[in-house]
């Protein structure tokens, strides 16, 4: 079940009140490349190395054992929330900071068929995380990706890392 714009809207209207949101991606830590405990994919290697190289107190790292997530981008502020996993809505806040300080640092999968987007977000008060977002199965480019829209939204808080 896909993860949609207005179920978001109508969590953060109860969540936020007055709040509009701009942009919104699914994320999370999960892999259909590998399967068995300790299997990752390349990008995963890659995000691994971005957060080493970018010195983030481990200590300072928001939830990284939630597999199914979403960012939301309104006005004010950046939230991170879970995902339910039966019908796929929003459900908990982990995590909500103000768009001033914020960073996230960003790659595309370039090797397989189930390529991501991954981000290692850096909210304004040194809290980190890292998750992905899919942009293709099998070869094809994933129908409800949002993962332009929330870069492209993000503007300068973006930015595009070629070589983590």
């Amino acid at each position: 079940m896909a993860f949609k714009k207005q179920h978001v809207e109508k969590w953060i209207a109860a969540e936020f009140p007055g709040e509009k949101l701009v942009s919104m991606v699914a994320s999370g830590l999960w892999t259909v490349d590998y399967s068995g405990t300790g299997s990752r994919n390349p990008g995963d290697h890659r995000r691994t190395e971005l957060v080493a190289s970018l010195g983030l107190d481990q200590e300072l790292q928001i939830s990284p054992f939630y597999s199914t997530t979403f960012y939301a981008l309104t006005e004010k502020q950046i939230i991170l929330g879970t995902r339910s996993g039966f019908s796929n809505r929003p459900k908990d806040i982990i995590h909500a900071a103000p768009l001033d300080g914020l960073i996230i640092h960003w790659f595309d999968d370039t090797v397989g068929p189930n390529r991501s987007r991954n981000f290692v977000t850096i909210f304004s008060d040194g809290k980190w995380r890292a998750d992905k977002t899919g942009l293709t199965a099998l070869g094809r480019p994933l129908k409800n990706s949002t993962a332009d829209e929330f870069v492209k939204a993000l503007g300068s808080h973006a930015k595009q890392v070629l070589n983590p």
